[in-house]
């Protein structure tokens, strides 16, 4: 999993061209969702983040995956 670094967001209002940090999460353990690509992910709480459907490479995806920060590891519901 990949996020966005966003503690120099700011830096888009003083430069529009300014290049966002993606940083690599490492999980440490559980099922995880795989590569997957257009998939929605809602933050359900201070520290769970759900992920639902997307592609795996050109098949649908159906499944429903939780990933709990503090632990980082993963959950399939």
């Amino acid at each position: 999993m990949w996020c966005v670094n966003l503690t120099k967001i700011h830096m888009l209002k003083e430069d529009p061209f300014y290049a966002v940090e993606w940083q690599q999460v490492q999980s440490q353990g559980g099922r995880s969702p795989g590569k997957i690509s257009h998939h929605t992910a809602s933050v359900q709480s201070d520290t769970e983040v759900v992920f639902y459907g997307g592609l795996k490479g050109e098949d649908s995806c159906n499944e429903i995956f939780m990933f709990d920060v503090p632990s980082c590891t993963w959950g399939a519901l």
